[in-house]
């Protein structure tokens, strides 16, 4: 089994108030989902997210960004700028 780390951001006010990782032990689809739901997380930016992941999370009314480029973790502006423009650039 592969284990997933997401890393979550927490946002108020269009700005980034922490950042937290979370591990996913298991691979079901539906069980990531479900997960991510208890982490309240409502979008989700990601790549290489499977067809049938992806009907799973956006049936679960989570929003997906399936794509951007750059590195996450030293993109401390990425997330607000996301936030006031609700789209990646």
């Amino acid at each position: 089994m592969l284990l997933a780390i997401l890393l979550c951001w927490t946002l108020q006010g269009g700005q980034v108030t922490q950042r937290r990782l979370e591990a996913f032990g298991n691979d079901q689809p539906a069980y990531k989902a479900m997960h991510l739901l208890q982490l309240q997380v409502y979008t989700l930016v990601g790549g290489a997210i499977s067809r049938l992941q992806t009907r799973v999370i956006t049936a679960h009314k989570i929003e997906l960004i399936p794509f951007f480029s750059g590195r996450l973790p030293d993109s401390g502006m990425l997330m607000p700028r996301w936030c006031r423009n609700r789209r990646l650039q």
